[in-house]
């Protein structure tokens, strides 16, 4: 029995899976495995065995100076006959890890393999545990959710994601009334901005006609920025490789909704100068409202708030704002 190593375990029951998942922190999923030294007799290691609690058995681990030399499945350790050497049935490939590895590499390393469990050891050598099967299903399920929420485009993070979809009606208040009470803000301030201009509404009911149009407008383009954003954030794209992009998209979008926009304008309504003043005014708005929707959720992401819900509320009410003032001052300059 001199050959036989009865360690305590690292972990006793099920490990830490759901603390270790958040990182690359392999360690913290390893357990305590059987062990014996290379030369150990089978017979030996299976009457050690008994009576003995580890984290998993479906594999003993041969260590010899505390360095990790070789592994061994149950079911040879159960089939081989008593005399024979332990190393005699070690396997030739054993699916081995270092603690700096990621769990993705973990999971490669045992799936490559045929195995169930991956050998966890130090960057020195040094024999860790085992990652036993349990955990390697939890980190695959992880991936899973993660890979789903990042295809979908909606969070960045699958527990977050989750978080989002399941929580108590309350908690879900909590989350997006606040934004919303600062829309509810934003629509008096677009009020005052109209009252300002009561003048030039006297004097040409006509403008306020495009008015809806305008906001609709500018509104639907920065939509649509917004969510393009708030997707790249949930795959983790860098956002300042989207923003040149949707700049110059939000510009040639504006400019081409004007040019669009002039001739019909002049056709129904026979006032050049209302038709420019309108075209303008409907360039300006969507390029700004662009602006405006790429400044949001970078902001909202910067400090560490979820941009999906925020970006929304928030650039509704500056694309308002900021388009109705545009509107009238254009307006006021030319339209006579």
């Amino acid at each position: 029995m001199a050959h036989l190593t009865h360690p305590e375990p690292l972990i006793v029951g099920r490990p830490p899976v759901q603390d270790a998942l958040a990182g690359a922190d392999v360690a913290r999923l390893a357990v305590a495995a059987p062990r014996a030294t290379p030369d150990a007799l089978v017979g030996d290691v299976r009457r050690a065995i008994v009576g003995q609690r580890h984290g998993s058995v479906s594999h003993v681990a041969l260590v010899a100076d505390g360095r990790f030399v070789g592994l061994v499945r149950d079911v040879d350790l159960m089939a081989a006959p008593d005399e024979m050497q332990m190393q005699q049935l070690a396997i030739a490939d054993p699916p081995l890890v270092a603690t700096s590895m990621s769990r993705d590499e973990v999971v490669w390393a045992v799936l490559s393999r045929g195995e169930s469990e991956a050998v966890v050891v130090q960057d020195d050598g040094a024999y860790v545990g085992v990652v036993p099967a349990s955990s390697l299903l939890a980190v695959l399920a992880r991936e899973h959710a993660d890979d789903i929420a990042r295809i979908s485009g909606y969070l960045h993070q699958g527990d977050s994601a989750r978080a989002a979809t399941e929580e108590r009606v309350l908690r879900r208040l909590w989350h997006r009334l606040p934004w919303l009470v600062l829309g509810l803000v934003g629509a008096a301030a677009a009020a005052e901005v109209m009252g300002q201009y009561e003048a030039v509404l006297e004097r040409d009911v006509v403008l306020a006609y495009f008015v809806p149009g305008l906001i609709y407008l500018a509104g639907a383009v920065g939509a649509q920025t917004v969510t393009v954003l708030v997707r790249g954030l949930s795959l983790g794209i860098p956002i300042r490789s989207i923003v040149v992009r949707e700049l110059t998209t939000g510009l040639v979008i504006g400019l081409s909704l004007g040019v669009v926009f002039y001739p019909a304008a002049l056709t129904l309504w026979s006032s050049s100068e209302l038709a420019l003043a309108v075209s303008l005014s409907i360039a300006a708005a969507c390029t700004v409202s662009n602006i405006i929707a790429i400044g949001v959720p970078w902001g909202l992401h910067a400090l560490g708030k979820d941009p999906a819900f925020g970006s929304g509320p928030l650039a509704t009410v500056g694309q308002d704002i900021i388009s109705l003032f545009i509107y009238f001052s254009i307006v006021s300059a030319l339209v006579s």
